[in-house]
């Protein structure tokens, strides 16, 4: 008997596969608290992952999303101690992020197609924003998106300085749908909203959230 325990168990061994040709197509964790190196390497052993989302997950500095040719949409909400998101030769669709403000960087080839959501709504309390440096990464991250979504305090905190530093001439040609979150419906709150319209020409639909009412207009 304790033949056949060793045999089977080698046998076991010899059949299991390796992480990394396990066919994962979707991967979200959700309250789950990480080292930066703990989160890479579990991630990491998911070649043929097409979506990765995190959600209040707690101690994570930064994140390497490094060839994963498969991966098409990455989602990261609620992670307080997420500093840097860095993008290597990944071609993404779809990205959206929410919580405190981060520096999203990008490497190699790389698009954003289709949507973006960044929705910073707090910074980090310790002098992260302050640099044109950190501004011009996350400009770049949605540059080419079709359908966006943006809060005020983002414009105003991350992408406007940007734009007001000399970039005047930089414009969101694709985007054709933006969901816009506003903190107030007072007239004075939409000064944000109406500059940064000037950027979108070819923009068709525009959808205005404050706090808990959606107003929908069609351009």
């Amino acid at each position: 008997m304790d033949n056949l325990v060793s045999f089977g168990e080698a046998v076991y061994k010899s059949i299991t596969p390796s992480p990394s040709t396990f066919f994962v197509k979707t991967l979200h964790l959700t309250s789950v608290s990480f080292f930066t190196l703990d989160i890479c390497s579990i991630v990491g052993k998911f070649k043929f992952l097409e979506s990765l989302n995190l959600t209040k997950c707690d101690g994570i500095r930064y994140l390497t999303i490094d060839e994963y040719h498969y991966l098409r949409c990455l989602t990261v909400l609620d992670c307080p101690d997420l500093y840097f998101i860095w993008i290597i030769h990944v071609v993404l669709q779809s990205i959206r992020f929410r919580g405190r403000v981060c520096q999203i960087c990008s490497v190699g080839d790389w698009v954003f197609a289709d949507d973006a959501m960044l929705h910073f709504r707090e910074g980090r309390g310790d002098g992260g924003v302050g640099s044109l440096e950190f501004y011009y990464p996350n400009l770049s991250v949605i540059a080419n998106v079709r359908i966006l979504t943006l809060c005020k305090w983002t414009f105003e905190a991350v992408i406007g300085p940007a734009l007001f530093s000399g970039r005047k001439d930089f414009r969101f040609n694709e985007l054709k749908e933006l969901l816009w979150i506003n903190s107030s419906i007072e007239e004075n709150k939409f000064d944000a909203l109406f500059f940064f319209l000037k950027f979108c020409p070819s923009l068709e639909r525009l959808f205005i959230k404050v706090q808990y009412s959606v107003l929908n207009y069609v351009i």
